[in-house]
């Protein structure tokens, strides 16, 4: 998972209700229900990265959804509810042109916050 594919992430859960979520309020299993759902898209939809591996299949995924309970079952009818909820935020566009301008803002934010090679960070007081 990418910094910016975490920063879209929690864009995303920030949009939700959780409320909306009744017994599956365990924040746990809708987050890494959103991370599924927001990494998916940007590999599969935004990047269009049709040999890439989907989250959910990873071994850390697993571990880490096996550590709250979540099965697949409820994974997938979070997903279908998140996915809607996102869609009616307008989280997705159909032109990707929002992403694009994301993506390039946290790429040139996080490029002028790295020190590069022979600069120093100013000595803090």
């Amino acid at each position: 998972m990418t910094q910016f594919q975490r920063d879209e992430a929690v864009r995303a859960m920030l949009l939700l209700n959780l409320d909306d979520f009744g017994q599956n309020k365990r924040i746990e299993k809708v987050a890494l229900t959103v991370i599924r759902v927001v990494v998916n898209y940007n590999r599969f939809a935004h990047l269009q990265d049709e040999d890439g591996t989907r989250i959910s299949e990873t071994e850390d995924f697993k571990r880490l959804a096996e550590s709250v309970d979540l099965d697949k079952r409820t994974m997938r009818r979070l997903s279908k509810s998140i996915k809607e909820k996102l869609s009616a935020a307008e989280f997705f566009k159909t032109d990707l042109e929002r992403q694009d301008l994301r993506q390039a803002e946290f790429q040139h934010r996080n490029k002028r916050d790295t020190p590069q090679p022979g600069h120093a960070w100013p000595a803090s007081e």
